[in-house]
């Protein structure tokens, strides 16, 4: 068959780039490709050589470090005491957010 487009260096360098940023797009991994290793390939080669690593998109489990379960324990509290009944709770959610900004949602591992 034909003979793959990225040897097993750019298949190192592909994993150690997503070891360093778990959430780095497709595209952005084809940006660094070019740039450092100066090989350009298509988004669906990039797709297969991380099927061949075995790396696959997870969801990413974002958790603030700053969280306090005593003071989520007090906030569960007084959330009960103001709202005795769940039904009495109204929660608006973010309809809309550029992927590429604040968190991501999909990384890979």
């Amino acid at each position: 068959g034909r003979p793959r487009k990225l040897n097993s260096i750019d298949e190192q360098y592909i994993s150690s780039l997503i070891d360093h940023r778990p959430t780095i797009y497709l595209d952005e991994i084809q940006d660094a490709l070019l740039s450092a290793r100066w090989i350009h390939v298509s988004i669906p080669t990039l797709f297969r050589a991380l099927q061949r690593l075995g790396l696959t998109r997870k969801v990413v489990d974002a958790r603030a470090f700053e969280r306090d379960e005593a003071m989520r324990h007090h906030y569960l509290l007084e959330i009960a005491r103001i709202a005795p009944r769940p039904d009495m709770l109204v929660f608006i959610d973010e309809t809309a957010r550029n992927q590429r900004t604040s968190q991501r949602k999909y990384g890979r591992a």
